[in-house]
């Protein structure tokens, strides 16, 4: 054993082990050189006085060597450690790349809010509005389902912000889109034309219905307290899209409609 150890480590083995040993046994045989007469006359007699105990004895001190390959785990850390390098920094590229999608999306929105919402009202603004009615006109001329237009307009405007000032100005604003939000439905669009000046666009709605929820917006909007010393209003054009509209004719017809209301006594609705 001491001298395979040794052989092993002299030769540089280091994919090599012993371990164990084997429970069979083995008859003891010792080879002489015949030539040398003393030597195997000693050696005969030597064994001639080993007793069967004795031989047992020494038999079962007897072990076998296993020789076993061992794994170098140098060549599996070669290859283990940089792939866990590599994926470290994907996960932590990825996570980097996710945050930054997140953050560019909430960017994306914040940018589509500014492009499409009238930031004092929070409703849609002109941009959107010219968008959403050249939509309905397209669908119009394609599957032919009607819409309409309502335009309206804050009467005596330039007195609330000329007596009250624009900060009560621009809470009149705020309630009024409050009131006409929570009055129309989900499928139509509302938005600040400019000024004191708002549209509705209603899918699926002629005008004499448009003219009915013009009345009623009218309505409410008379009666609702804006916390100022003077009654509030609104002139209403109501019209509906035909054959030979274009986005110029229906906005031009509609706004000589509420503009005719502003000349013959304003608060009240005119279809066109």
């Amino acid at each position: 054993m001491p001298a395979l150890n040794y052989n092993i480590s002299y030769e540089g083995l280091t994919n090599i082990k012993i371990v164990g040993s084997f429970d069979e046994k083995y008859q003891l045989k010792l080879i002489v050189n015949s030539d040398n007469k003393t030597l195997l006359n000693l050696l005969n007699k030597a064994i001639s006085t080993i007793t069967e105990k004795e031989r047992e004895l020494i038999s079962s001190k007897y072990y076998s060597v296993i020789f076993q390959n061992s794994y170098d785990y140098k060549e599996i850390y070669k290859v283990v450690v940089p792939l866990i390098i590599v994926i470290f920094f994907i996960i932590r590229s990825n996570r980097k790349m996710n945050m930054e999608i997140k953050k560019r999306t909430k960017i994306e929105k914040e940018l589509q809010q500014m492009a499409n919402i009238d930031p004092l009202t929070q409703i849609f603004n002109r941009r959107k509005i010219k968008s959403m009615i050249n939509q309905e006109i397209h669908r119009f001329k394609r599957y032919k389902r009607d819409f309409s237009i309502i335009f309206f307009d804050i009467d005596d405007f330039k007195f609330v912000n000329d007596n009250l000032g624009h900060s009560i100005g621009d809470e009149v604003l705020v309630k009024i889109s409050n009131v006409v939000k929570s009055s129309i439905r989900d499928a139509d669009y509302f938005g600040r034309w400019g000024g004191e000046e708002f549209i509705i666009i209603l899918p699926e709605t002629d005008k004499i219905k448009a003219s009915n929820i013009a009345h009623i917006l009218k309505e409410k909007i008379s009666n609702n307290d804006f916390s100022v010393n003077k009654t509030i209003t609104c002139s209403f054009g109501v019209t509906q899209f035909e054959e030979s509209d274009n986005e110029d004719s229906i906005l031009s017809r509609v706004d000589h409609a509420m503009y005719y209301v502003k000349k013959h006594g304003k608060n009240s609705v005119k279809v066109a």
